[in-house]
């Protein structure tokens, strides 16, 4: 486990998710919903279409890519 921003992420699992973070038991462990709350707020509160979840995903990508390139 580490730390972000005070709160303890289990590292790695986000290779595991699937981006149903309203679904996840794991959230307040995941660095990916950490950092997808700072980015846009709390997910699980919004109603987001497909297109929507999608585009979310595709930033996931690009930031995830950007950090191992």
């Amino acid at each position: 486990m580490k730390k972000h921003n005070g709160r303890l992420v289990v590292e790695g699992i986000y290779n595991y998710c699937d981006r149903w973070c309203e679904r996840c038991t794991y959230t307040s462990r995941c660095l990916n919903y950490a950092i997808d709350q700072e980015k846009f707020g709390d997910m699980k509160e919004k109603d987001i279409t497909t297109t929507g979840k999608i585009y979310f995903t595709n930033i996931v990508f690009i930031r995830t890519n950007k950090r191992h390139c």
